[in-house]
């Protein structure tokens, strides 16, 4: 991402991010089902996947050109620096986006979706997979159309589009009584993904100076992390105040404060 960031800007800087999400989303949809095919074949075969990243690193180590920072610093000065620049409000308020994105996907989505397909409909867990993965695919879709988005919409307006429908598809799980009619959040929820995560990353790009964007790119992912530690954590104590339905609803109100937060910066 930092690469991306260093490579593109402006229009054409969203539209790569969205190519990458697009990956990202395709290789998460793919990964159980390849992982499982090899599993089935012997259990030590998943292991084997990494070593495809071998061949891969050595053709961006010899063929990948990316701009270099003119002046070194020493890393305290750096630090101090990079510390004073992510006190922006800009960028506090995407690290805090960044945080509840995170504890809304991993929270609500992630953790309480399947629990609620597989003890309140008694779906088996290749259904489930399925149901899940079908998120992946909308948001890689989604993502590799963001060139054309941005073209219509700047992306303050597409991250506040898709707060609104990530409100929208958390609001409607807990209302639907047939389990076919699930297709509908999860195309909502994968368009809003698809859309929301490489517009984020796009608008932290942007704001870090070019000798210090991997960096700020690390806080950024790390911000993410804290996400996704908190959500399951988070929305389990929300789900044993107010069942289920609550984590869902906790959820759709999340995206609504950020919906709130983009107002402010």
């Amino acid at each position: 991402v930092p690469i991306i960031g260093d490579l593109y800007s402006r229009k054409e800087l969203i539209a790569a991010m969205g190519y990458n999400s697009s990956i990202r989303s395709m290789g998460s949809a793919s990964y159980p089902a390849i992982g499982g095919a090899l599993a089935m074949v012997g259990w030590h075969y998943p292991f084997i996947l990494p070593v495809i990243a071998v061949p891969i690193g050595f053709l961006v180590l010899f063929n990948l050109k990316t701009p270099e920072p003119e002046n070194e610093v020493h890393i305290r000065e750096h630090l101090n620096i990079v510390w004073k620049k992510l006190r922006n409000r800009q960028v506090v308020g995407l690290l805090v986006i960044g945080i509840i994105i995170f504890i809304m996907l991993f929270g609500s989505y992630m953790t309480c979706f399947p629990l609620l397909l597989g003890n309140s409909f008694g779906l088996s867990s290749l259904i489930i997979g399925l149901i899940m993965a079908g998120v992946s695919l909308i948001a890689a879709f989604t993502s590799s159309q963001l060139g054309k988005i941005i073209k219509l919409f700047s992306k303050r307006i597409i991250l506040k589009i898709s707060f609104i429908l990530y409100a929208l598809a958390l609001s409607i799980i807990p209302l639907i009584s047939q389990p076919w009619l699930f297709f509908i959040p999860v195309i909502i929820f994968g368009i809003a993904h698809g859309m929301n995560i490489p517009v984020i990353q796009a608008l932290f790009a942007e704001a870090a100076p070019l000798k210090y964007r991997a960096t700020f790119m690390s806080v950024s992912g790390m911000t993410f992390r804290v996400g996704q530690t908190l959500g399951p954590l988070l929305m389990g104590m929300v789900i044993s105040i107010w069942g289920i339905g609550g984590a869902f609803y906790a959820g759709a109100v999340l995206s609504m404060a950020m919906f709130i937060i983009i107002f402010r910066l």
